[in-house]
């Protein structure tokens, strides 16, 4: 059995990030998985986590940096094997093939991040508003991952003024998005 990382040790060197789409294991993972961090500065949280990564390169691993589109990809590969688990850095949004968003909106998820434990190790995620507007966003460029809109969709009635902040930092028809989350 291959190796895993402790994810949650590994966070504790970042600086100014949000944890987005999260997934509900974590911070447990599949092989290959990957985790979506929104930060100020891609590259400073990559050589964080890098340097704490001697851990793991002493005892079989090998991290790769790589980029793609405007994110930082930190790779984990164990022996010769592939993608053990990913870190994907955001440092801005602007990559979105469909839909424009203001990069203040970076700036405003940062400002209101909320701090969760597990197992007394803290780790920070969205609001929970702009969690439901990252996974729209993610929904709208990749129509095939239905989940995030279903997890919009599960929870619109109690944020709904997730209609109000994407017309202020997107450029979404908001008549569209509207009756696409009440279907």
């Amino acid at each position: 059995m291959e190796p895993k990382l402790d994810v949650l040790s590994l966070l504790e060197t970042l600086e100014d990030y949000v944890i987005i789409r999260k997934s509900n294991m974590f911070p447990d993972y599949n092989l290959f998985d990957d985790l979506d961090i929104v930060c100020k500065d891609s590259e400073k949280n990559a050589s964080s986590i890098t340097k704490y990564g001697k851990i793991y390169t002493d005892n079989g691993f090998n991290i790769r940096q790589t980029y793609q589109k405007n994110h930082l990809h930190l790779d984990f590969h164990y022996g010769t094997n592939p993608i053990n688990f990913r870190f994907d850095f955001i440092d801005t949004i602007d990559h979105s093939p469909s839909v424009k968003v203001d990069n203040s909106f970076l700036d405003m998820v940062l400002e209101n991040k909320q701090k969760l434990y597990h197992q007394g190790l803290p780790y920070y995620v969205p609001s929970e508003e702009h969690e439901m507007m990252f996974r729209l966003l993610e929904y709208f460029d990749y129509p095939e991952k239905y989940r995030h809109l279903k997890y919009v969709r599960d929870r619109i009635q109690q944020y709904p003024e997730v209609l109000t902040s994407l017309k202020k930092y997107t450029d979404l028809d908001i008549l569209r998005t509207h009756n696409l989350l009440r279907a």
